[in-house]
């Protein structure tokens, strides 16, 4: 069996490798000269939109699916290997455990090492411990099962995450813990009965990943089950001989097409792994199945700076991130121009030489990977290494009494915690489905409270603003972290599934409606449900940004009308102004930088641009419920400040901090403004 392979990537052989421009084929295991430079190609193809995705690049929103291709590819790599062997009763699990040794850890290693000096010096305690924590779950192939139970509301911005990327790493690695002993049990089996096999798991994962798209988002987009689908698509290819001279040009350049409009068209709030996957997947399959060197596609793919980027895909793929996140720990911004050219260029030097003085030795048998005693040992030294300096993070709690950057200890900086401490409102319990504890989420006595508070996080944010008002009123909390407040309809979340929403909001609202001594109902959220999966009560799904927009406008009309059937009050409060970055850690770490905190305000059209679909939604409902735009009330006409009377006035890139909303509260009289508005008076308050 002829079994065609580039360079070595994905194998982790022994033998030399050849030079970047030089031809190969592996038959019956002896070397040969049937190079697939294409599929190089194609590795550069799918890292170049990753990093260019991650880097916030305009026209790349889609660039996550360059993951998507690379499973594909390396499900079809090493499926190809490990057929090859077992048909010349040459395969020893031993043997490809010592190959993926080979591959894997020595580049990840020297990345791990070499984030730790910036994580020490730069990372706040809280986020060194997380850094910890990805460590060794990055040392132990299971940092997607981390970051997917670090996935909660709260949990730092991914963006500033120098290991997030390591969790493609784990799905591989656990996929293929198995896969080579599964194809060793079935080697009885002919190719067909083993396809058909393979075909049944990939449609029960397709299955799977498209239930999860929209009921457990988190784990879809991290666990294996959800992402098996991918990879035994590149095995499927393997097993298979696709290859038709009339169909392989058309086949091939089609497989092309369909993994750049992926790119192009796909953006953050494409269910990823869906049905929509199967465009990346499948332009993936065509390539490898009908594409080579003498196709249109494979000519494109095979020009010498793919190839040569695809050569160090794996190391420009590990480099990428830290690179990012250190920089925007630093610098408190996202890079853009000439600092992120350099970046750029930075990620693919340093995967040059990772490649030439790593990868490419220890694959070859440099002294200290000559044996396979002598691999193990190295990757036991490599594991060994993430483990204790993660444990030693973690024990550390984050080492607060660390002399930060210009002077004085971490810990010194936030001593009592206000910048970062979540904001639940009036009590932590009250961030639970229905029932909640209605005693610990009123001022007083649930009875005498004469409003509810109904919303999501950017509800229960409001409650230290509404209690430290000058008009004093007694209100109960009823809120859901990411439980958009609509009526009869739902938003898919990544915390939670959209049923769980559904009944929350359905049975707070019944609790609102037959309570006679509620008289307003203040509501407020981040208000961006027309760029999510919007639910109807029976399960209709609406994409159509038209559609959606007239459905939330539907529910808000409806919500008003039985409202005011029952005697009582509707206002909506706006989210604050934000920018997309973390305003809470740019607060605290211009404090850890000594720089002015006055770094951390920012333009007025800088929110304008960020918030334009929840700003075109609040447009509509204000037709229909008096809006309070809090934005016009925490800045002016051009600037808006991260800080109120010295204080953050943000916990994150959105939330109010607990102090920043209690002196807000003190500014504005948010209380009495959402009385006044309620009974058609204009808002009208000054600017902190």
């Amino acid at each position: 069996m002829t079994i065609f392979l580039q360079n070595w990537k994905g194998d982790g052989h022994e033998h030399p490798l050849p030079r970047p421009w030089q031809l190969q084929v592996i038959a019956n295991s002896k070397m040969s000269t049937n190079y697939r430079p294409e599929i190089d190609g194609l590795r550069a193809v799918a890292v170049i939109p990753v990093i260019l995705f991650h880097a916030g690049v305009t026209g790349f929103g889609g660039g996550f699916i360059g993951v998507d291709v690379f499973f594909v590819i390396s499900g079809y790599l090493i499926t190809s290997i490990i057929l090859a062997d077992i048909q010349s009763n040459t395969f020893s699990i031993a043997r490809f455990y010592e190959r993926r040794a080979r591959r894997i850890l020595p580049a990840l290693t020297l990345v791990m090492a070499a984030c730790i000096p910036f994580a020490w010096v730069w990372m706040t305690p809280q986020e060194l411990v997380d850094f910890g924590q990805s460590l060794v779950a990055t040392a132990l192939f299971g940092s997607n099962i981390l970051f997917w139970r670090e996935s909660g509301y709260f949990s730092a911005a991914a963006e500033l995450k120098p290991l997030l990327h390591t969790w493609s790493l784990g799905v591989e690695e656990q996929f293929y813990l198995l896969f080579p002993i599964l194809l060793l049990l079935l080697k009885p089996l002919s190719r067909k009965a083993l396809a058909v096999l393979l075909l049944a798991v990939v449609i029960s994962s397709i299955a799977l990943a498209q239930w999860a798209s929209a009921n457990a988002v988190s784990a879809n987009f991290y666990l294996l089950p959800t992402r098996i689908w991918e990879l035994l698509a590149g095995a499927l290819v393997a097993i298979g001989n696709y290859r038709r001279p009339i169909a392989n040009e058309a086949l091939s350049f089609f497989g092309l097409l369909l993994i750049i409009v992926a790119v192009v068209l796909f953006n953050a709030s494409t269910p990823n792994p869906s049905l929509w996957t199967l465009l990346p997947v499948g332009g993936t399959m065509l390539l490898l199945g009908f594409g080579s060197k003498d196709t249109l596609a494979g000519r494109l793919l095979s020009i010498k700076p793919l190839v040569a980027i695809g050569l160090i895909s794996y190391s420009a793929y590990l480099w990428h991130q830290p690179l990012l996140a250190f920089y925007r720990i630093r610098v408190l911004d996202n890079p853009e121009g000439p600092a992120l050219i350099a970046i750029l260029a930075a990620t693919f030097v340093l995967a040059a030489l990772t490649w030439k003085l790593v990868e490419q030795p220890c694959r070859s048998g440099w002294v200290v990977m000559r044996s396979k005693s002598r691999v193990f040992s190295a990757s036991f030294f490599s594991i060994c290494f993430g483990v204790f300096s993660g444990m030693v993070l973690m024990q550390g709690e984050g080492w607060p009494n660390r002399i930060a950057p210009f002077g004085g200890s971490f810990a010194s900086i936030d001593p009592n915690g206000e910048i970062l401490a979540p904001n639940y409102g009036l009590a932590e319990a009250c961030d639970q489905p229905w029932p909640i504890d209605l005693e610990e989420c009123s001022t007083s006595d649930s009875e005498r409270s004469t409003i509810a508070l109904w919303g999501d996080s950017y509800a229960m944010h409001l409650a230290p603003v509404l209690s430290s008002s000058e008009t004093r009123q007694e209100f109960t909390q009823l809120t859901l972290s990411q439980c958009g407040p609509l009526y009869e309809l739902a938003i898919q979340g990544t915390l939670r599934p959209w049923q769980e929403c559904m009944d929350h909001n359905r049975r707070v609202t019944e609790w609102i409606f037959s309570n006679p001594d509620i008289e307003l109902i203040i509501i407020s959220s981040p208000f961006e449900h027309l760029s999510r999966p919007i639910f109807t009560s029976d399960g209709l799904l609406i994409t159509d940004p038209d559609l959606k927009l007239e459905a939330v406008i539907n529910s808000f009309r409806g919500l008003v009308d039985v409202a005011r059937a029952a005697g009582k009050r509707v206002v909506v409060v706006s989210p604050p102004p934000r920018t997309g970055t973390d305003l809470g850690i740019c607060v605290l770490r211009s404090r850890l930088m000594a720089l002015d905190e006055g770094v951390c305000d920012f333009q007025r059209s800088i929110h304008d641009a960020h918030s334009a679909s929840s700003d075109e939604l609040l447009s509509a409902i204000d037709e229909i419920v008096p809006v309070i735009r809090l934005d016009d009330l925490i800045c002016n006409d051009d600037q808006c400040p991260a800080t109120i009377d010295g204080r953050p006035l943000y916990r994150d890139g959105g939330h109010l901090s607990i102090v920043g909303g209690e002196r807000l509260g003190e500014r504005i009289d948010l209380m009495g403004l959402a009385l006044s508005a309620s009974l058609g008076n204009a808002v009208r308050s000054p600017s902190p």
